[in-house]
């Protein structure tokens, strides 16, 4: 069987996750081992533990499909729930909100069977909103290489598309649960100080069905900036960077921190305590980075 463990977060979206689940399901290759992580007490993921039970009716024999909780922390944490009762070298991810094309198991794990150097791929995705394709924006089209410096103004990576060696994911820490929001642009600039990244060239069509609609999104929260500010933040005092990495991080923060201001005049501060906190530790930064 295929060395790839699948793993699934979701919170209060039971027919999106059957629909997830359904295109794994699909797939021309199937994975022996499926992870869906309910991140919230059994109470109020009814709704969901009862799709993921019809969907686990629906596996061959050779694949099962365990259930998990975490504890409401947002995904960041039940993916790292699910990473680590995952049981293969090979790491999938996928959004309860996303599909996977019938081919995008199959030729990723394909393309990183041939590549053992590498320690991760992503694949290019179709998106739709409400049902309807829409233009992947250019800056966001995925590339392969090391893309550290390009990685600080937007995620490159999405996580319905990314598969990762478990080892490597592991070394790395995982996801941050600190980030509610903006956990997989985190890791992946910490993934790009250490490695390239691999693409799986999107032929006959692109491998991921990346959908949004009337359901709620984390990443469509309006001060979402605050926590790309609060990963920079901790990416400088972490992370063993040169003079050059460190520069090109304080030009993005001073660019985020910007914008968060921004919107803070425009719309205001979901909290201001929180606000307080990032202000506390961020303008000492910017002024030292200047001198």
């Amino acid at each position: 069987m295929p060395d790839v463990s699948v793993i699934i977060p979701v919170r209060k979206r039971p027919q999106l996750l059957k629909e997830a689940l359904a295109s794994v399901l699909a797939g021309t290759v199937l994975p022996d081992e499926i992870l869906v992580v309910l991140d919230g007490s059994r109470e109020e993921l009814q709704a969901d533990a009862y799709a993921a039970e019809e969907m686990r009716s629906l596996c061959r024999s050779d694949t099962t499909l365990t259930i998990l909780y975490g504890p409401g922390r947002g995904p960041a944490l039940a993916r790292n729930i699910g990473a680590a009762r995952a049981r293969h070298s090979l790491l999938a991810f996928l959004d309860s909100d996303d599909l996977w094309q019938p081919h995008k198991l199959q030729e990723q794990l394909a393309y990183m069977t041939q590549r053992p150097h590498l320690h991760a791929s992503h694949c290019a995705e179709t998106w739709l909103k409400g049902g309807t394709s829409i233009t992947v924006p250019a800056r966001l089209q995925p590339s392969p290489g090391r893309l550290f410096a390009e990685s600080l103004e937007h995620c490159l990576v999405s996580a319905s598309s990314a598969m990762i060696r478990r080892s490597t994911f592991f070394a790395l820490g995982g996801f941050d649960p600190a980030l509610r929001a903006c956990e997989d642009y985190d890791l992946w600039i910490r993934y790009f100080l250490r490695h390239p990244m691999g693409m799986v060239p999107p032929i006959p069509v692109p491998h991921v069905v990346k959908r949004s609609g009337q359901w709620q999104q984390l990443s469509a929260t309006r001060s979402i900036d605050r926590f790309r500010v609060q990963s920079l933040y901790k990416i400088l005092q972490t992370e063993q960077l040169t003079d050059e990495q460190r520069g090109i991080v304080l030009i993005a923060l001073k660019s985020k921190w910007n914008i968060l201001n921004a919107q803070k005049k425009k719309y205001g501060f979901p909290d201001n305590a929180d606000y307080d906190s990032l202000e506390k530790n961020i303008e000492p930064v910017l002024k030292a980075g200047k001198e």
